[in-house]
């Protein structure tokens, strides 16, 4: 129907077990010994990274897509980079004041730049204007 698409269970599981893992790296990034804090980081670091370049595969399939719908988006809005990949980088500032290596994990982002920016100049009535230039 028209109603606002929901994650599936599989994506909604994904995204609970994301939030355990970032308090689980959170808690031993702020208060474990130093090699504790190094695997956590190091853990942190490679699951961005991953979620990450699986959220740009999916965004770059969407643009050689010819025809995108509302149907579409809202297909999208069930899957990782709706729901898991917002959450993510939500989860991502509150860790803003960590000590951990925050170029590392931006650097990781950076592979969705160009396939979000694809898509919104592709869909411009569903994706607010904030002026970048294109890459």
């Amino acid at each position: 129907g028209g109603g606002i698409s929901r994650p599936d269970s599989l994506v909604k599981l994904l995204g609970a077990l994301q939030s355990l893992l970032f308090f689980w790296c959170r808690q031993h990034i702020t208060t474990g010994e130093e090699g504790i804090r190094k695997k956590a980081a190091h853990l942190l670091e490679q699951y961005v990274s991953m979620l990450s370049s699986s959220c740009a595969e999916i965004l770059e399939a969407l643009g050689t897509v010819s025809q995108k719908t509302n149907s579409l988006l809202g297909a999208i809005a069930k899957t990782t980079v709706g729901y898991v990949l917002p959450q993510m980088i939500a989860l991502l500032s509150c860790m803003a004041t960590l000590p951990i290596d925050r170029l590392s994990l931006l650097g990781s982002l950076k592979c969705l730049v160009k396939p979000l920016q694809e898509l919104a100049s592709q869909l411009p009535t569903h994706f607010l204007d904030v002026g970048f230039p294109a890459l």
